[in-house]
């Protein structure tokens, strides 16, 4: 029905596009008609989804109804449609989804570079706030840097979640490490170390010959350049609000705030069941959607 639906706009040529947070046509003004404004409201998310601006590839629309500020979830690949559930039809949810992907090259190098760039890509669909921000492990890295840098354009900012995320420019001093334990932790780094420069020389060679990435290789590609740009980001800026941490049971970071606290007016701390590979994935998606929908809920009412 959709596919008839769109034949019958190139016939009567009729262009739709999707910008702004806003279905927009043009076209004869016979067909303008009712039964067209109607058919406009039956398809608005499969039409957003096949309109959807080719410069925003990171931005997905998971909600797009709704008379609330709108949720932006960084990296929640594996819950957002579960987490959709929890928010509400009144909540507009959007998901930024990982560059690279596709296998694809990423060309950020700085965590403030990849802000920059979704706050560009999040304004060409919703153009003004409030924004509600949240993300999960390196995503919560530039979530917080989203939120400042939309401060400091004197844009609202009310809710801004962490998932499990440390600030990488606090030391990460862990629970019950004894002198053994200390120096098991010391040639660990320096074997991680040697591991990642050694997969980082393989994946410079394979975007030399301007290859994409086998599917099999992506992940651990991503994962390879987050850690390589979060180990340099050291965040300056000061968030002017509370930052709400949702942190595993079993990170053993021996700090409470896992490093926000002097970045921000308050820090709220909730527990999630788990450790920081599973807080992410779809068994903690009730956990995570209860919470952030309560979060959010008493947010609306300030």
């Amino acid at each position: 029905m959709f596919k008839e639906f769109l034949d019958s706009l190139k016939q009567k040529g009729i262009e739709i596009t999707y910008s702004e947070g806003k279905i927009k046509y043009t076209g004869p003004e016979r067909y303008i008609d009712s039964q067209f404004i109607e058919d406009l409201k039956f398809y608005r998310s499969k039409i957003i989804k096949h309109f959807w601006p080719e410069e925003c590839p990171n931005l997905m629309p998971i909600n797009t109804e709704g008379s609330k500020a709108p949720f932006l979830l960084l990296h929640g690949s594996r819950v957002n449609s579960l987490l959709s559930e929890y928010l509400g039809k009144e909540r507009p949810f959007y998901g930024f989804l990982h560059c690279g992907s596709d296998g694809e090259k990423i060309n950020h190098h700085s965590v403030e570079s990849f802000a920059k760039d979704h706050v560009i890509q999040l304004q060409k669909i919703i153009p003004n706030g409030p924004y509600c921000l949240a993300g999960i492990s390196f995503g919560g890295l530039i979530a917080y840097e989203m939120a400042v840098l939309l401060q400091s354009m004197k844009i609202d900012v009310p809710v801004l979640i962490l998932i499990d995320t440390k600030n990488p420019s606090v030391d990460d001093q862990q629970t019950g490490l004894n002198s053994i334990s200390r120096l098991y932790k010391v040639l660990d780094y320096f074997a991680k170390n040697i591991y990642h420069k050694t997969k980082n020389a393989y994946f410079n060679l394979v975007f030399k010959f301007n290859l994409n990435l086998e599917v099999k290789r992506r992940h651990s590609y991503i994962i390879n350049c987050y850690i390589n740009i979060g180990k340099k980001y050291k965040p300056s800026a000061f968030f002017k609000g509370e930052i709400l941490i949702l942190r595993a049971t079993q990170n053993k970071s021996l700090n409470l705030n896992l490093g926000w606290d002097n970045l921000c007016d308050k820090v709220k701390i909730i527990y999630i069941e788990g450790n920081h590979n599973t807080i992410g994935r779809e068994e903690t998606a009730a956990l995570l959607g209860f919470h952030i929908a309560e979060y959010l809920k008493n947010a609306d009412g300030k």
